[in-house]
């Protein structure tokens, strides 16, 4: 008999007993939904992190702190001396407050950054066309960007319908932004009432938070940075740069750093749910043998019949391994397009709710092709050895018997 014919009958007692198949193999394709839809969560979650962190941009930036001490600050003549550092293209100036915005009788506390114009960019964060976060000379009020979060506060569900609108900010100095409060030993001043105009609503972190021109910080006699953004000219450059920075006593940090950690992360979380899965799989698979020996029982008088007509020993075992195959890879494949279609609906959901909170779109559900190779492969040698395992008594089938058996 050829391996065709064995096939095809294989696939015959398949549908024949379809429904104590489908029984069967029904734990092990849960398994696979759950293994293959977690997989593809951490999956994407772990492309979409990396892909907003690495840009060209922020592979050549070094963000730099001074550091918990609090005596260490970041001084101009201090940024001089980074500046003279070989490779250091331009150095961005930040400084951190506690604030509060208000508008229309509201207020609401924010953190409020004091930043120069390219800091957005530094951030991938997109401004509209046309807006800068540049100081005007002008008597009309200054330019100010806030949060999503910042703006539904005030009650505009729609970001940005807050452009264009006039507000108050007060922000508190302390010791770590000011030379005089320091040398005073004066814990904090309030610089109250200066007057802003909205020029984007940005999506980004859930705090309420604002962006005002660094300058303006700077005139209101801020002096110590809360942190610097140094560009070099190539990444070549910045593991040189980082030692001397941190040399000095100060802190740095690189977006390389955050991918690391990532991608960490989400191979030790893969790891664990592959594990999980096998375990799933693994017990599956015992119960299949458990099935494949109870089938196997119940089908002697048909294997006696097989040999009466003449099948060989290693012809029926065949038969039994094709189908033990067949069910496992059945099985597998039903999962895996089971476990895409619970992502298709994940991948919408989040759509629509990105959408309605100004966020930018991206797939949070994507399927790991490699992986899941691997585990088409895996099912075939599943069903193999069950086939092997529930088959090894047929060449001690005696036909005069199995004609007997009930």
């Amino acid at each position: 008999m050829s391996l065709t014919y064995l096939f095809k009958f294989t696939l015959i007692n398949i549908y024949q007993t379809k429904w104590r198949n489908l029984l069967g193999v029904s734990g092990l394709a849960v398994s696979v939904i759950l293994l293959v839809y977690l997989i593809s969560i951490g999956n994407g979650f772990n492309n979409l992190i990396v892909s907003q962190l690495n840009n060209p941009t922020a592979q050549k930036t070094i963000t730099v702190t001074p550091g918990n001490t609090g005596m260490l600050k970041i001084t101009q003549d201090q940024i001089s001396s980074f500046k003279d550092y070989s490779g250091v293209e331009k150095i961005d100036e930040e400084i951190d407050f506690g604030g509060k915005l208000s508008f229309n009788g509201s207020t609401s506390d924010a953190m409020a950054l004091a930043v120069e114009p390219d800091y957005f960019d530094q951030n991938s964060i997109s401004l509209p066309k046309d807006v800068t976060l540049q100081a005007t000379t002008a008597a009309e009020p200054q330019p100010i960007v806030v949060s999503n979060s910042l703006a539904k506060l005030f009650g505009f569900n729609k970001p940005s319908n807050f452009v264009g609108q006039a507000v108050l900010l007060d922000y508190t100095q302390t010791k770590a932004t000011s030379k005089d409060l320091f040398e005073n030993d004066v814990d904090s001043k309030v610089i109250q009432a200066k007057q802003f105009r909205v020029v984007a609503a940005i999506p980004g972190t859930n705090q309420p938070t604002v962006y005002f021109p660094y300058s303006i910080a700077v005139a209101d006699g801020a002096t110590f940075d809360s942190q610097i953004t140094v560009s070099a000219a190539n990444t070549d450059v910045v593991p040189g740069i980082r030692a001397k920075i941190e040399s000095e006593g100060y802190t740095t940090s690189n977006v390389n750093d955050s991918i690391n950690n990532v991608n960490s992360f989400f191979s030790f979380l893969n790891f664990l749910l592959f594990v999980i899965g096998l375990i799933g799989i693994v017990a599956t698979t015992l119960g299949l043998l458990n099935l494949g020996a109870a089938s196997f029982n119940s089908r002697i008088k048909e294997f006696a019949w097989l040999k009466v007509l003449g099948m060989k020993n290693f012809q029926i075992r065949l038969t039994l391994v094709f189908e033990q195959a067949i069910l496992s890879f059945a099985a597998t494949i039903g999962g895996i397009l089971i476990s895409i279609a619970f992502g298709l609906i994940t991948n919408i959901i989040v759509k629509m709710m990105a959408q309605k909170n100004g966020y930018t779109y991206a797939a949070v559900y994507q399927t790991p092709i490699g992986a899941t190779v691997a585990l088409l492969l895996a099912s075939l040698l599943f069903g193999v050895i069950v086939g092997l395992i529930s088959s090894r008594n047929i060449y001690a089938t005696n036909p005069k018997l199995g004609l007997k058996h009930d």
